[in-house]
Protein backbone atom coordinates (compact mmCIF):
# COMPACT_ATOMS: atom_id res chain seq x y z
CA UNK A 1 0.00 0.00 0.00
CA UNK A 2 3.27 2.70 0.78
CA UNK A 3 4.80 1.56 -2.22
CA UNK A 4 1.22 2.37 -4.26
CA UNK A 5 0.85 5.73 -2.21
CA UNK A 6 4.70 6.93 -3.20
CA UNK A 7 4.15 5.97 -6.92
CA UNK A 8 0.34 7.85 -6.72
CA UNK A 9 2.47 10.94 -5.11
CA UNK A 10 5.21 10.70 -7.89
CA UNK A 11 2.84 10.48 -10.60
CA UNK A 12 0.61 13.47 -9.26
CA UNK A 13 4.00 15.98 -9.28
CA UNK A 14 5.52 15.09 -12.35
CA UNK A 15 3.00 14.34 -14.46
CA UNK A 16 2.00 18.02 -15.23
CA UNK A 17 5.44 18.86 -15.49
CA UNK A 18 6.23 16.17 -18.23
CA UNK A 19 3.08 17.49 -20.10
CA UNK A 20 4.45 21.07 -20.09
CA UNK A 21 8.28 20.24 -21.11
CA UNK A 22 6.59 18.13 -23.96
CA UNK A 23 4.54 21.07 -25.14
CA UNK A 24 7.82 23.10 -25.06
CA UNK A 25 9.21 20.83 -27.36
CA UNK A 26 5.94 20.71 -29.51
CA UNK A 27 6.45 24.97 -30.05
CA UNK A 28 10.05 24.68 -30.66
CA UNK A 29 9.27 22.23 -33.56
CA UNK A 30 6.77 24.48 -34.89
CA UNK A 31 8.69 27.45 -34.60
CA UNK A 32 11.77 25.52 -35.90
CA UNK A 33 10.01 24.14 -39.25
CA UNK A 34 8.76 27.68 -39.78
CA UNK A 35 12.61 28.23 -39.04
CA UNK A 36 13.64 25.97 -42.28
CA UNK A 37 10.65 27.01 -44.56
CA UNK A 38 11.37 30.22 -44.45
CA UNK A 39 15.05 30.06 -44.82
CA UNK A 40 14.43 27.58 -48.01
CA UNK A 41 11.86 30.21 -49.64
CA UNK A 42 14.41 32.94 -49.07
CA UNK A 43 16.82 31.13 -51.18
CA UNK A 44 14.48 30.52 -53.80
CA UNK A 45 12.99 34.37 -53.82
CA UNK A 46 17.05 35.47 -53.78
CA UNK A 47 18.14 33.21 -56.74
CA UNK A 48 14.65 33.92 -58.91
CA UNK A 49 13.53 30.12 -58.74
CA UNK A 50 10.30 29.47 -59.81
CA UNK A 51 7.48 30.05 -57.08
CA UNK A 52 7.85 27.67 -53.69
CA UNK A 53 5.30 25.12 -53.67
CA UNK A 54 4.26 24.29 -49.46
CA UNK A 55 2.09 21.92 -50.15
CA UNK A 56 4.62 19.63 -52.54
CA UNK A 57 6.92 19.75 -49.10
CA UNK A 58 7.06 18.85 -45.87
CA UNK A 59 5.69 21.87 -44.86
CA UNK A 60 1.51 21.65 -46.02
CA UNK A 61 0.40 23.12 -42.69
CA UNK A 62 2.74 26.71 -43.44
CA UNK A 63 0.14 29.00 -44.21
CA UNK A 64 1.49 32.65 -46.05
CA UNK A 65 -0.49 36.27 -45.83
CA UNK A 66 0.66 36.60 -49.64
CA UNK A 67 -1.21 35.94 -52.87
CA UNK A 68 1.32 33.68 -53.53
CA UNK A 69 2.94 30.46 -51.05
CA UNK A 70 6.62 32.19 -50.89
CA UNK A 71 6.86 36.11 -51.87
CA UNK A 72 8.57 39.08 -50.79
CA UNK A 73 6.77 40.83 -48.12
CA UNK A 74 4.59 37.95 -46.66
CA UNK A 75 3.95 36.79 -43.44
CA UNK A 76 4.55 32.81 -42.85
CA UNK A 77 2.66 30.87 -40.15
CA UNK A 78 2.44 27.58 -38.44
CA UNK A 79 0.22 26.49 -35.95
CA UNK A 80 2.10 24.67 -32.69
CA UNK A 81 0.57 21.06 -32.02
CA UNK A 82 0.75 21.12 -28.64
CA UNK A 83 -2.05 20.04 -26.18
CA UNK A 84 -2.02 22.69 -23.07
CA UNK A 85 -5.31 24.45 -24.52
CA UNK A 86 -3.85 27.61 -25.71
CA UNK A 87 -3.13 27.41 -29.44
CA UNK A 88 0.23 29.12 -30.61
CA UNK A 89 1.33 30.36 -34.00
CA UNK A 90 4.71 30.63 -35.04
CA UNK A 91 4.90 33.51 -36.97
CA UNK A 92 7.80 34.76 -39.48
CA UNK A 93 7.45 37.90 -41.42
CA UNK A 94 9.44 38.79 -44.98
CA UNK A 95 11.84 42.26 -44.88
CA UNK A 96 11.59 42.23 -48.34
CA UNK A 97 13.26 38.56 -49.30
CA UNK A 98 14.40 38.27 -46.07
CA UNK A 99 12.67 36.32 -42.83
CA UNK A 100 12.76 37.73 -39.80
CA UNK A 101 13.06 36.08 -36.56
CA UNK A 102 10.50 33.54 -35.23
CA UNK A 103 7.59 35.16 -32.37
CA UNK A 104 5.69 32.68 -30.82
CA UNK A 105 1.62 34.05 -30.33
CA UNK A 106 -0.70 32.48 -28.25
CA UNK A 107 -4.24 33.01 -29.74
Amino acid sequence: MVVIAIVGILTAVGLPELTKAQDRAKDSAAAQTLTNAAKECAIDLLSGAAAYDFTATNYADITSSGTKECEAGATLTLASKSGNGSEKEANIVFDGVVPGVVSLDTQ
